[in-house]
């Protein structure tokens, strides 16, 4: 019976773990690419893996040689190229996008706040005059609250040209407008819609040479996510936020889908419920009620809103 000291004993364990190491390392290599190998490529990784199966650590160096040259073995066999580096990296990135897309579509999506609509509550795309945030550069300000400069003033005299206006990006990130006054061309951060509102823009009047269109910033509002899962579980609540795919619906004879695909609001009314406005407060009758009871008696959210404060 052969005897073996505690060095050895070291010595074999430590081969036997680096032969299963390249034995696992030849196999996940085959997995990976084994859809686009040739057959002389197959036969090649077949080899070393059965090479690989019939050592063992009593076969000293001859194992720390092959587990030395494996690497350099299998990349001679799959004769990785340098485009390989980026068909790898095309592969990882389609998963994660794939990943990412099903967790938009399936879990959480994100939404940025167009309008002004559920303030105080949640800010939307909003203008704000200088003064109300420290002026800490154009840089910080960003970062740190959201603003871009929103700052123009007449140039020439002239009246605004409607069909002037044009949406641009910078950064990948960012909605601008280009549009004119007389001659000149002026860019402001936001949507036409948006630049319109904060400069007050009319094709009716004749600007004068010096006058103030804005002078303040864009706040980008609040983000979020909207979960898309819950609510098959337990149900929607009265005050809940909502987010609401405008498609199919109409208002006074236009589409919604005209101002954008999504709505966000708050939920006040369930299946059955009877709604009115009185004095400018919501009463709610429930389906199987007899009388109406103001919103406020539902869910405490409300007593915030019409507090009008915070």
């Amino acid at each position: 019976m052969a005897q073996y000291n505690v060095f050895q004993l070291w010595r074999r364990w430590r081969r036997r773990h680096n032969l299963r190491l390249a034995q696992k390392h030849l196999r996940n290599a085959l997995h990976a690419d084994e859809d686009i190998l040739s057959e002389k490529q197959l036969r090649q990784m077949e080899d070393l893996i059965v090479e690989a199966e019939n050592l063992g650590p009593e076969d000293g160096e001859k194992v720390d040689r092959f587990v030395r040259e494996v690497p350099e073995r299998v990349e001679a066999c799959l004769a990785r190229k340098r485009s390989r580096f980026w068909r790898d990296l095309a592969d990882v990135a389609a998963v994660a996008g794939m990943v990412a897309f099903g967790i938009r579509g399936l879990f959480l999506q994100p939404f940025q706040i167009p309008t002004g609509s559920m303030q105080p509550t949640l800010f939307g795309i909003h203008y704000v005059a200088r003064g109300v945030y420290p002026d800490l550069g154009r840089g910080l300000n960003l970062v740190l609250f959201g603003l871009e400069p929103a700052a123009a003033t007449v140039k020439e005299p002239g009246r605004w040209d409607p069909a002037s206006c044009y949406e641009v990006s910078h950064w990948l990130l960012f909605t601008d407008t280009v549009f004119r006054i007389g001659n000149v061309s002026y860019r402001l951060p936001g949507a036409v819609g948006k630049v319109r509102e904060y400069c007050s823009l009319s094709d009716d009047y004749d600007y004068y040479a010096g006058e103030v269109l804005c002078r303040g910033w864009l706040s980008s509002g609040d983000h979020l996510f909207v979960d898309r899962y819950s609510h098959h579980l337990f149900g929607f609540r009265r005050g809940d936020v909502v987010v609401f795919n405008t498609e199919g619906l109409y208002f006074n004879g236009r589409p919604l889908k005209e101002k954008g695909s999504y709505y966000i609001k708050r939920l006040i009314g369930l299946p059955g419920d009877t709604l009115q406005i009185r004095d400018e407060m919501v009463y709610v009758r429930p389906e199987g009620g007899k009388e109406f009871r103001p919103i406020t008696a539902f869910n405490p959210a409300f007593d915030k809103l019409y507090s009008q404060r915070g």
